[in-house]
């Protein structure tokens, strides 16, 4: 099987039964462990993300190959996407995801919280944000959607907008990216740089304000990956704008609010703060600012950042890592292993338990993740379990028994923009 036969055997499994209405891209549930005919959709709090990582996925499909079904289906992506602000009713607030009003299966449903229950949330995230209601009928009561949506929910709208915007559309699509862009980034702006939710206060985890950032030490953690999200926005914003409103809000904030400091070492390698989610938004953040930043010590800046970032992920052996990193810098770092990495990843995107904590030829760690059993050393996609790129590949146990089954971008989205940037040909 060449890689563009297994790209072609991805795609099908995604088409066939990853996608629901109106075009959200997200794993499904096996009502049989490992039985595809009793599949059914699910939500997760990272649809809009993940619809998003497709978008960028469909974008440099038809970058590379002027397909028409890509166009199509990007296009569809991006409107879905549109609408995941449209359906709120606000100025610019998005919703996490949307689902029928006949769902009685949602993740995170509506409830009642007591006391008791809000105490060892307070215990567990001091952060935590009392939200009984998070789903919400539109005024057509044809959708509910999600509200307390969080920061990975904007930085993977955006990367798909970017993708979208500079590689598919024509003058019409961007225009109309232009104004959807423009109307979040607005919202933000207009909340002292926070997302409000519909009681007016920030939502638990969507906040890149200088006063937080840099004041509020609940708020350390955020400090550098945050200030490159919104700088990253905001760089967003102005390229597809040029209105130089965002461009004055980007360099007050580097230069006035210290995020040119921030940024620099945003890739945190305290074990005990590290997550493989900070690393994937931090892969979705630095391509606008590299990409798109003309200013010659600005983009020494966000080289640097880049640089300290890949510094940590490197070993990780990720082809989407490699890829960004290649692809802003011009190089190809660790092209052999990535080209490996999609070889070696198994055809079957079940998520069966890997169990790898009885092999004799490693030893069991808590790095670089201080709180999760790893394995000493990296170990091959096909001995390891299907895994995101938000996801930690050193874990020693993966999976939940063949009850979900993966849509297959983790691996799509690296494989065309490998053809897209020339790592990779087409057989």
């Amino acid at each position: 099987m060449t890689l563009s036969e297994k790209a072609d055997h991805f795609y099908r499994i995604c088409m066939a039964r990853h996608v629901r209405k109106p075009w959200i891209v997200e794993k499904c549930f096996l009502q049989v462990p490992g039985d595809t005919s009793t599949w059914a959709p699910r939500d997760c709090d990272n649809d809009g993300q993940y619809t998003s990582m497709y978008l960028a996925m469909e974008s440099y499909r038809y970058a590379v190959t002027k397909s028409a079904q890509a166009k199509s289906h990007a296009q569809k992506a991006f409107e879905t996407l549109e609408f995941f602000q449209m359906v709120t009713e606000t100025q610019g607030f998005v919703a996490r995801t949307i689902v029928p009003p006949s769902w009685e299966r949602m993740f995170d449903p509506n409830r009642k919280i007591n006391e008791r229950e809000w105490a060892d949330m307070r215990v567990h995230n001091p952060r935590e944000k009392m939200v009984e209601e998070r789903w919400h009928l539109n005024k057509d009561r044809k959708w509910l959607w999600k509200g307390d949506t969080s920061s990975d929910e904007i930085t993977g709208h955006m990367y798909g907008y970017l993708m979208y915007h500079d590689l598919v559309a024509d003058d019409n699509e961007r225009s109309r990216v232009r104004d959807h862009v423009c109307r979040i980034v607005d919202y933000i702006i207009d909340g002292s740089f926070v997302l409000k939710d519909l009681d007016g206060t920030h939502t638990k985890w969507a906040v890149w304000s200088p006063e937080k950032l840099n004041h509020d030490p609940d708020w350390r953690t955020e400090r550098g990956i945050n200030s490159v999200e919104i700088l990253s926005y905001l760089k967003l914003a102005y390229h597809v704008s040029r209105d130089v409103r965002y461009q004055r809000e980007y360099e007050n904030l580097l230069y006035n609010h210290g995020y040119a400091e921030n940024v620099k070492n945003a890739k945190t390698v305290n074990p005990s703060w590290r997550t493989h989610i900070d690393d994937e938004l931090l892969a979705l953040a630095y391509p606008c600012l590299l990409m798109h930043e003309k200013e010659p010590e600005l983009r020494s800046l966000f080289r640097e950042s880049l640089d300290n970032w890949y510094a940590e992920v490197k070993e990780d052996c990720s082809p989407y890592f490699n890829f960004i990193y290649g692809a802003l810098t011009g190089s190809d770092s660790n092209l052999e292993y990535s080209i490996f990495s999609l070889r070696d990843t198994p055809i079957d995107l079940i998520h069966w338990r890997i169990d790898n904590t009885k092999r004799e030829d490693i030893h069991l760690v808590h790095v670089p993740e201080m709180e999760s059993i790893q394995t000493s050393r990296l170990l091959p996609p096909s001995e390891g379990g299907v895994t995101r790129w938000d996801k930690n590949p050193w874990l020693a146990v993966h999976g939940d028994g063949g009850y979900t089954e993966s849509d297959g971008v983790f691996w799509l989205l690296p494989y065309w923009m490998g053809r897209y940037y020339g790592f990779i040909q087409a057989h």
